[in-house]
């Protein structure tokens, strides 16, 4: 059976303090505002299916794949998917599920504190595997401190030309950028950071970065941000837009979210290439929409609501469009 969306990648629980006043100096005990968080099954694979169930996706017709441990934090992960009606490809293993420690200071963007645990274990024989007994319309992979890095070339090379593939940036573990390279001919949008873009580039200034990695045969490259708003571009054109207004407790999982709502266009649309500049701005509107949504509620994915995406694209669009520029 196909699928319309299938996720990849490393899945972590995450524990957060959000809306801290500051950041202790060492030897000093500091007070959260909110209370510390504990959320199971996230990660860029998780977080963006639940995010696509949340805006209206079939769950049935979406897929994740990765690595939990047999403890408590995996069964708690797999009941969460499982909570969505998410299918869940996992793939069992004796290390502990992968977690993430998160703090938000006031104003300021999250801090991550990752051990990735079982993440370290999944198997590129696993992921192949599941690809070609369900050959997604789209695929969202995130890398860089999992069991796959060394091999995603080899599992997104049949691939090519069938499915829409998203590769989602995060600082790799104990290994160069480069590693990524040999893939960049395969997927057909990259996401990240100003930060990661610039790394993944290995340049000093995003306006080289982006031309850079469109020749090493990146179709589209998305660059979020945060409140700043965000910038897509193509060998043809590159835009960028301001972001949505909104009243922001926790940026944790805003850029998933992101990738959540542009892979969602990608399905509502009914293709996956050679869209014109006017679906492009749109795309890369509703997508911030659900970026901001994220950041409303504390956690990777409490905050998305397709109702308040909505509502958000009602009364800022328009804005948005104006006040959007063609580099």
């Amino acid at each position: 059976m196909s699928l319309d969306l299938l996720t990849v990648g490393t899945v972590n629980v995450d524990h957060i303090a959000a809306n801290l006043g500051e950041l202790p100096m060492p030897g000093v005990t500091q007070f959260t505002g909110e209370r510390i968080i504990e959320r199971p099954a996230s990660g860029h694979p998780a977080n963006v299916a639940i995010d696509a169930v949340k805006l209206g996706v079939n769950a049935g017709r979406i897929g994740i794949v990765a690595a939990l441990g047999k403890d408590v934090a995996g069964r708690a992960s797999m009941a969460e998917l499982k909570r969505y009606g998410i299918r869940r490809f996992i793939q069992w293993t004796s290390s502990p599920t992968g977690k993430n420690l998160i703090l938000v200071p006031r104003g300021y963007d999250r801090i991550f504190t990752i051990d990735p645990g079982a993440n370290f274990d999944l198997s590129p024989v696993h992921v192949r595997k599941i690809l070609q007994a369900h050959w997604p319309k789209v695929l969202s992979i995130r890398p860089g401190y999992s069991g796959i890095d060394d091999d995603i070339a080899s599992i997104l090379e049949g691939l090519r030309g069938t499915t829409f593939i998203l590769l989602d940036l995060i600082r790799p573990y104990r290994k160069p950028w480069d590693y990524l390279y040999p893939i960049l001919p395969f997927v057909d949008a990259i996401h990240g950071n100003e930060q990661e873009i610039i790394g993944l580039a290995d340049v000093s200034e995003i306006r080289d970065a982006i031309p850079k990695l469109h020749g090493l045969g990146v179709e589209v490259v998305l660059v979020t941000r945060g409140h700043q708003g965000a910038f897509l571009s193509t060998p043809k054109l590159c835009m960028t837009q301001p972001g949505f207004v909104v009243n922001a407790v926790d940026p944790t999982g805003c850029g998933d979210a992101f990738c959540a709502g542009f892979l969602v266009n990608i399905l509502r649309k009914g293709k996956s290439r050679d869209f014109i500049q006017d679906e492009l701005c749109d795309m890369l509107m509703y997508a911030q929409a659900v970026g901001a949504s994220a950041a409303c509620g504390i956690g990777c994915t409490s905050g998305v609501d397709g109702e308040f995406v909505a509502r958000l694209l009602i009364r800022q669009g328009k804005r948005l469009r104006t006040e959007m520029s063609l580099i």
